[in-house]
């Protein structure tokens, strides 16, 4: 059976590679002997790839490390605004309690 090229055989030409019956499949026995010899009629499970490769393979992509370093300057404008919002406070803050003190 080795060698074969399954899909390119006619159905009857396979049954017979097989010791199928068309009609009726395998016989219990044999297929309980084939069961036993050729373990289940599945495939491997594929192995999983880590959270850190998922990770890599998606900063691997232009557009997403793009999108990282507008998402990195905002960050910093958005801070730097805050702080320059903060600085100009309080120097109003000051100036205004100056002006209402005489």
């Amino acid at each position: 059976m080795e060698g074969a090229i399954w899909h390119q055989l006619e159905v009857a030409e396979a049954a017979e590679r097989l010791a199928a019956r068309l009609d009726t499949g395998l016989d219990p026995a044999d297929a309980a002997a084939r069961l036993a010899r050729e373990g289940p009629n599945e495939l491997a499970e594929p192995p999983g790839h880590s959270l850190l490769r998922l990770l890599l393979d998606q900063l691997r992509d232009v557009l997403i490390a793009v999108l990282l370093a507008v998402a990195v300057v905002v960050f910093a404008a958005v801070e730097v605004e805050k702080a320059l919002m903060r600085r100009g406070r309080l120097y109003a803050a000051g100036a205004g309690a100056a002006r209402a003190a005489p």
